[in-house]
């Protein structure tokens, strides 16, 4: 009899485990996920015209929800035309209800669904929602109609040239801009205002392109750029971001460290200023100082010209944000052949360079004597 009374037990026990486990199954419901019900942007059968510069879009589709207030997950789906999500073109997964897809992008996925360059051609996006292993693909599917740019030839050049410009309309005669790297240009130069200039490819040849700025923005549209007000001006052009850049250069001075003194330098004409001068060294107590570098104002900023670290003439800007604190740094020092000669500074910004040439002991025209500073 206890025998069996503990075989009861032990049945009622399993029996009471398997209704708890029955009961838990019950308790956890299946999550239910929602298809997308509606793509909100592009619009079906939208143009999205790739030559007109436009930097990236966004596509939008109406928020879709799950059970348990579970948050979905999104997945966008670029595929052909004549085929299905489940052969995409391109895909990317997304907490939000939202996608910015770049101008470099489309023109990647428009190029894996094989349409030419200069030319037009459909591909189709929708969008999955997904949680864990489940999902749903939204019913709706949109075309967009994508125009591919043409190809053209990578800038490796640019020139300035125009009637604004210090070189005139002669095409030969135009400057080269420095190529600081494979996606950045930079000129000095004087502009006139109200006088048309541009900026070309190459001075040789048929195959001229011309842009313009809009909007410091660089704009292959063969239109003259004018500015307000007539002086020396820096031009940088990133080419990467196709911004541009134009300050004016208000100052380019010699500069005597000790004596935090500058002598003006004149404009001569592409990208170069000069003066001549007489150089002096100041007397201290460990014997004459001979240190100095180049001061530049860039429409309000000041800043200093100062030595690189190759140990060459070459020359790189700096901001002035503490005069005292760095006075002496960068800095060259005068050859002791210089003492007390009339010399011709020259500060060459094409090239980021400067140069000391003794000249003969000629007043006429000396505005500035080195002599009163030292």
């Amino acid at each position: 009899m206890r025998k069996k009374w503990c075989y009861f037990l032990l049945l009622l026990i399993f029996t009471g485990q398997i209704l708890s486990c029955s009961r838990n199954v019950v308790a956890d419901e299946t999550i239910v996920v929602n298809a997308v019900e509606k793509l909100i942007a592009p619009a079906d059968n939208s143009t999205l015209d790739l030559q007109e510069n436009m930097p990236s879009t966004e596509f939008q589709w109406q928020k879709a929800e799950a059970s348990k207030g579970i948050s979905l997950k999104y997945e966008i789906i670029f595929f052909k035309e004549n085929e299905t999500p489940s052969e995409p073109l391109f895909k990317t997964g997304l907490k939000i209800n939202s996608a910015i897809i770049t101008e470099s992008k489309l023109n990647e996925i428009a190029e894996k669904a094989g349409i030419e360059v200069g030319s037009s051609g459909v591909i189709k996006w929708t969008v999955r929602t997904y949680y864990e292993s489940s999902s749903a693909f939204s019913k709706e599917i949109n075309r967009i109609i994508i125009k591919r740019y043409h190809a053209t030839e990578p800038i490796t050049n640019l020139f300035l040239t125009g009637r604004g410009s210090e070189f005139g309309e002669n095409i030969p005669d135009a400057m080269e801009f420095t190529k600081v790297s494979d996606n950045e240009f930079m000129i000095f130069s004087k502009l006139t205002a109200g006088q048309p200039f541009r900026l070309i490819s190459n001075i040789n040849g048929q195959n001229i392109r011309s842009f313009s700025v809009k909007n410091n923005k660089l704009v292959e549209d063969g239109a003259d750029i004018q500015i307000q007000k007539t002086g020396v001006y820096r031009i940088r052009i990133n080419l990467a971001s196709e911004i541009v850049e134009m300050n004016e250069i208000k100052d380019v001075s010699l500069f005597y460290s000790i004596r935090s003194r500058s002598m003006k330098l004149e404009y001569a004409g592409r990208g170069k200023w000069k003066s001549i001068c007489l150089i002096s060294f100041s007397k201290q107590t460990w014997g004459d100082e001979k240190r100095y570098k180049f001061k530049m104002t860039e429409g309000n900023v000041d800043k200093f010209l100062e030595k690189m670290d190759d140990g060459t003439s070459s020359m790189k800007d700096t901001v002035i944000s503490n005069l005292s604190g760095q006075l002496w740094s960068g800095v060259w020092s005068y050859s002791t052949e210089l003492k007390d000669k009339w010399v011709e500074v020259l500060v060459d910004m094409s090239n980021y360079s400067h140069s000391f040439k003794v000249v003969p002991e000629n007043l006429s025209g000396v505005t500035t004597s080195w002599e009163t500073l030292a």
